[in-house]
């Protein structure tokens, strides 16, 4: 049979494809025939394809008539051997007997001083990790049970990330890894599963999960055990076909299901790779992936197998685009890999505007990449290539992958690329049988990259890992069935069309429906649930949608219930009710028939109201173009309108686009509606402020011969100066520190200039304390004092433990040695040189000139003095920055709140304050009997955590009161206060920045507030009630957190001194950061944070070491975290773990039950861990008040003489206090 190509056009009526055939001649000579084929479908090749395969399939059809139909061969035996054989010709040099961590520790060999891990806390070298390491596999070792099982891993990205994985292996055992951020219940399943008898965590973490008959090792925890066993290299006994990990996906059944992936597959994929993209030892990846997602094999192996440098992802970086590419640009990042999605948020962060970056490869792949994105995003990096990857979790993150550039021509479908190293893949068809170039079959994988098959899935295994009808010789004797649609081009490459079964990625991770179908189906309420994808057509955004039964049903619940049970990104976004489901003639749903959502529902149960201001008609608009809604109103809700963190991205990119601010997808998180987020952007935007209330404060109210004399303290000031008497001492806890990392060629000369020009522009920096006034040294030309030091062996490598302990030593006398509150500056800088090109610099702030606000105008301005340095001219004056540009010293702020005070400026708000807290009481804390007393005052520290879906719930509750989730946690925090000391009617201390007049957002100095909370609990209020009168008492007291607190605690009952309130809570959003964090950096040099708590843990919380009890947390989006502080001489060490446990279920089931009236009943079960045999009988009891206050904190106090006197100032006068207490 011949095909004759003359490509006409042979008119409308013309069929798709039209065979024509007939006797030659008449006779029995043979068959001759043409083949008519629609040009909107065929092209030639296709055409002559399609002829040959059917000769084919006649020729077999007529040799083995008796062979099944759809058994017979389509492909002419060439072609059989191109799609086979020829496209599949991918073997390389394989490392036989190697496992993953021998070329970690060959790297280690070759490369010890070079840096494997970097991150804010430091840079952990090759050497250094494989120490620590070893520890690992060491303890790992020594403990009892079957070495054989699975070690559990449940950690955030970190460098103790890297070193437990590589300890378990090490140890000869697999690793299970857990993501935190998934929720308790797939985390507990998981553990059940797969049998793991060790978790090594962060302590906080192992709360979330059941740990019964698990050994838990808190890895970040001093004494886990890991820090005593030795360091050097162990030899374990294993193959290459030892397990590495098992790694849970999303099953076919509504469970997940674990997949065992071998050392010789990971090694496979390492070393395929390398090959492609030929990494060097001076790259720097970024670790980007979460650790449940196979993805992770690539940023985590793969830099360690090449002796390259790992940056591990800040948390925050998944929500914000720009933050993450800031840190790129900051750690040097060359290689960056992720999910194409992701590189959307890119280009709307302005990836193109972002400098500095140093991106060589970018290695994408899990969902599909538009050809546009790729091209918009390398072409501002003309070096840069990126690898596009293709591949299930069964074949070990990938079998195919493609090289792009800027120049890569891509013509029609998007090719995955061909094999990778020893895989093969097969395109077949239902009978396992080869179908031809470019029609779609089921795409079926073979090689070393397979996976040994599922966990306690034998049938599913069995079913999923078949025999291989093409070659019975290892490790191509089994194919993997990927339920892919594939065809391949003629290139030898593939391209993927769909699913065959109801599997689908969602932001590149892979979700089986029927397992969202089968937690639906639990529902109360829910008959029947199906599940499909559907695009939303304006967005192009693809969304899971539930469909159940019955008609006319409760959605929320619903969605509810499967928030509780499944990953945020397998959670329905929209839920449609249905009588009954559409049915195809064998009984299965029709997906195909399932109507169309209307995505407007999503925001069917607000009550529209039209954006009125600039600004939210701003936001308004973003919303409905990032989501694809009509007429966003004030309240909706950006997350219940169908919105993801990936939208998230997008819609901050666009705002910052029409605003020229940098906020970041966070803020969508924590203002969800239009109106709050409006409200927030009005106080960052340039050109939308709010008004200021109240006056605006004069800029120079002294003259300098009023100044030569002193001005009084502000009332803050009077605060601090009160504590350092009341301790007779000054103490850390007044002490703000900034320590930086530099790493690079840094300028001592342009520093020293820089911090000069620092003091020169903010009159803070030179106060000194005289008889009870403050006084700025204007002695001319002034020099902050810059002390430097080189470390043991700064000029060389040397020891991390020298190093260390060094730093620490540096480090104590910096923040603990007291100032001379009469000599200025009450500040104190240093350099301190670690190594030939690594130095931190510390800044040492007192209280009385500063407060975290202050931490981010100063760095600010030093990195604009110190860039200014070293760009200057030798001997040039250097004009960074001037006096003058300072809008408001903070002498004129203590004269403003003077006069405000003496004037009735703040009259009002002072009356504000005697209202609400006439009658009320301080909290009566409930000491422990035993404990024993001592003369000095002690503070213990305990970690919170509050998990993700307890989070979750607060979160929800916030936004269906229209409240925030400090207010939620203030309240469950008042109802455990209550019920622990049977108070219902107290006071809470909490903080306020008081930022938000215009011209203190760039001034040093502690101008931060505290305001008086008063709880109401008498009557049994329900927890939503409560909640309700918390967000009054919050907005009421925001507004008039001017009042000192001096003042407000004198308008308690019985007037009680400030040193009295104990209890406070704080949730820092704006209190610690300034209005404008710099992004500029310190110019030629890289900068990080350094881990103050790893030296001394009271550091990074010391201003709660002043209460008795004292809980601050930070929302994050795996929960909250934070610190509770309390004291030695009322508590025993033990309350504080069981008042984190106590305090997360509390805010649990306040949030469950939040109609139910609060009583004993309600809270029983939750406070009564923290009364428990020390604090007496179950049940309210009358507290007991510790008298003793004169107390220190919990570092010693330091020896030096007492601070000098300082006079009573007018303030304390006119509170009728003359006394230092």
């Amino acid at each position: 049979m011949r095909c004759c190509w003359k490509g006409e056009d042979t008119g409308p009526g013309m069929t798709d494809v039209t065979l024509i055939a007939g006797e030659v001649d008449g006779t029995f000579g043979g068959l001759e025939g043409s083949v008519e084929c629609s040009m909107d479908i065929f092209s030639r090749t296709s055409a002559e394809q399609f002829t040959r395969s059917f000769e084919t399939l006649l020729m077999a059809a007529l040799d083995a008539p008796e062979t099944a139909m759809y058994s017979l061969p389509l492909l002419p035996e060439a072609a059989r051997e191109e799609v086979l054989v020829t496209f599949n010709q991918t073997e390389v040099p394989f490392l036989a007997g190697v496992c993953m961590h021998h070329l970690f520790e060959q790297q280690a060999a070759a490369r010890p001083s070079a840096p494997c891990l970097a991150s804010d806390s430091g840079t952990l070298s090759y050497a250094e990790v494989d120490a620590r390491a070893n520890q690992v596999a060491r303890y790992l070792l020594s403990l009892p049970g079957d070495s054989g099982r699975p070690v559990a891993v449940l950690m955030d990205r970190c460098p103790e990330l890297y070193i437990a994985i590589l300890g378990v292996l090490k140890s000869g055992r697999a690793y299970v890894p857990l993501d935190p951020d998934y929720p308790p219940d797939r985390l507990a399943f998981t553990l059940e599963d797969s049998a793991a008898d060790v978790l090594l965590t962060h302590r906080g973490f192992a709360a979330r999960v059941p740990t019964n008959g698990i050994h838990v090792v808190p890895f970040n925890s001093p004494g886990c055990g890991v820090d005593d066993q030795p360091t050097n290299r162990l030899h374990v006994s294993m193959s290459s076909s030892s397990l590495a990990y098992i790694i849970y996906t999303s099953g076919s059944t509504g469970r997940p299901k674990g997949v065992m992936v071998e050392h010789r597959s990971l090694v496979n994929m390492v070393t395929d790779n390398q090959l492609q993209c030929k990494f060097v030892p001076e790259d720097v990846f970024i670790q980007n992936f979460s650790i449940a997602f196979d993805g992770s094999m690539l940023d985590l192996f793969v830099p360690l197998s090449v002796g390259a440098c790992v940056v591990p992802a800040e948390k925050r970086a998944k929500q914000d685009a720009a933050r993450f590419l800031r840190q790129m640009v900051a750690f040097g990042v060359t290689v960056a890999a992720g999910v194409p999605s992701e590189l959307q948020l890119w280009l709307a962060s302005g990836v193109e505007r972002v400098a500095g970056l140093r991106l060589r490869w970018l290695v994408f792949g899990g969902e599909a990449l538009p050809p546009v994105v790729m091209q918009n995003v390398l072409r501002p990096f003309p070096g840069c290539q990126l690898l596009y990857m293709y591949g299930p979790t069964e074949a070990t993150v990938y079998a195919a992958a493609r090289v792009c550039s800027v120049n890569t021509q891509i013509d029609g479908p998007f090719s995955v690329g061909p094999p990778s190293s020893n895989s093969r893949l097969y395109v077949l068809d239902k009978q396992l049988q080869p179908v031809p170039v470019g029609v779609p079959g089921e795409l079926h994988i073979a090689g070393i990259s397979l996976a040994r098959g599922y966990l306690n899935r034998p049938a599913e295994t069995a079913r999923n890992f078949i025999t291989s009808p093409f070659c019975s010789t290892a490790p191509y004797d089994r194919l993997y069935k990927t339920g892919d649609l594939a065809r391949w081009l003629p290139d030898g490459t593939i391209h993927i069309v769909g699913r065959v079964d109801s599997q689908v990625k969602i932001r590149g991770m892979r979700v089986e429906l029927s397992e969202i179908e089968s937690v639906l189906s639990k529902a109360p309420g829910v008959t029947a649930a199906a599940v499909k994808v559907v695009r939303h057509n304006q967005t192009q955004q693809d969304h899971i949608v539930a469909y159940t039964t019955p008609k006319n049903a409760s959605t929320k619940p619903m969605l509810d219930f499967a928030a509780r049970r499944l990953p945020s990104h397998m959670v329905p976004v929209l839920a449609v009710t249905l009588a009954a489901h559409p049915v195809l003639p064998n009984g299965k749903v029709d997906m195909a028939a399932l109507p169309e959502p209307d995505w407007q529902l999503l925001a069917q149960d607000e009550v529209y109201q039209a954006p009125h201001t600039r600004m939210e008609k701003l936001v308004a608009s973003v919303w409905e173009a990032v989501l694809g809604i009509k007429d966003a109103g004030l309240q909706a809700d950006f997350f219940k309108a169908g919105g993801t963190s990936m939208l998230a991205g997008m819609a901050a990119g666009r705002i910052n686009a029409a605003l020229g601010l940098e906020e970041s997808a966070a803020a969508i998180f924590r203002h969800r509606t239009v109106e709050t987020l409006a409200e927030a952007l009005s106080q960052k935007s340039q050109d939308d402020k709010p008004v200021p209330v109240g006056p605006i404060i004069p800029r120079d109210p002294y003259t300098d011969v009023q100044l030569a004399s002193g001005v009084s303290l502000s009332p803050k000031q009077q605060y601090w100066l009160d504590l350092v008497q009341q301790l007779q001492g000054d103490y850390p806890s007044f002490h703000i520190p900034i320590a930086v990392n530099l790493t690079g060629s840094i300028n001592l000369r342009h520093m020293q200039t820089a911090l000069d020009l620092l003091a020169d522009k903010h009159e803070s920096l030179r106060i000194q304390l005289r008889d009870g006034r403050q006084m700025v040294n204007r002695a001319r030309p002034w020099q902050m004092p810059l002390h430097s030091d080189s470390g043991p062996g700064a000029n060389e490598v040397f020891e991390s433990a020298v190093k260390k302990q060094w730093l620490g030593q540096k480090l104590s006398h910096l923040l603990l040695d007291p100032f001379d509150l009469g000599q200025a500056p009450l500040a104190r800088a240093a350099l301190l040189q670690t190594s030939q090109r690594e130095s931190v610099f510390v800044l040492v702030l007192h209280h009385l000139i500063a407060d975290g606000w202050s931490i981010g105008v100063i760095l600010a301005d030093l990195m604009a003095a110190y860039n200014k340095a070293v760009q200057s001219t030798p001997g040039a004056p250097i004009t960074a920055i001037q006096p003058n540009e300072l809008p408001l010293q903070y002498t004129a702020y203590s004269a403003w709140m003077h006069s405000a005070l003496r004037d009735g400026i703040l009259a009002p708000k002072v009356l504000y304050w005697e209202k609400r807290l006439k009658g009320g009481r301080l909290l009566e804390l409930p000491a422990d009997p035993n404990v024993p007393r001592s003369g000095a005052r002690g503070t213990n520290f305990a970690d919170v955590l509050i998990s993700a879906t307890i989070a979750r719930a607060v979160d929800e509750l916030s936004v269906n009161m229209g409240t925030s989730t400090f207010v939620v946690v203030m309240a469950a925090f008042q109802v455990l206060l209550a019920s622990w000391t049977g108070q219902t009617d107290f006071v809470v201390q909490t903080p306020f920045a008081n930022r938000e007049r215009l011209e203190l957002q760039t001034m040093v100095g502690d101008v931060s507030g505290e305001a008086l909370l008063r709880a109401t609990l008498h009557g049994g209020p329900s927890f939503s009630t409560h909640v309700a009168c918390v967000h009054n008492l919050l907005l009421e007291a925001r507004s008039n957190s001017e009042v000192p607190l001096q003042l407000q605690v004198r308008c308690l009952e019985g007037s009680p001194q400030v040193s009295a309130v104990r209890v406070r809570l704080g949730m820092p959003t704006g209190l610690k950061a300034s209005a404008k964090e710099s992004t500029a950096g310190f110019a030629g040099l890289q900068t990080s944070n350094v881990p103050l708590n790893e030296f001394m843990s009271f550091l990074k919380h010391a201003d709660l070491c002043t209460h008795d009890f004292a809980l601050e947390l930070v929302g994050q989006e795996g929960g909250f975290h934070g610190k509770l502080a309390y004291s030695q001489q009322m508590f025993a060490e033990s309350i504080g773990q069981r008042f984190t446990s106590s305090f997360e279920d509390l805010v649990g089931k306040l949030c469950a039950n939040q109609n139910v009236p609060i009583d004993d009943e309600l809270i029983a079960s939750t406070v009564a861990p923290l009364r428990g045999s020390r604090f007496g009988k179950k049940g309210p009891r009358k507290a007991k008040r510790i008298a003793t206050r004169s107390e220190a904190t919990s570092v010693p106090a330091p020896a030096s003489p007492p601070a000098k006197e300082v006079k009573p100032s007018w303030f304390r006068k006119m509170l009728g206090n003359t006394q230092t207490k």
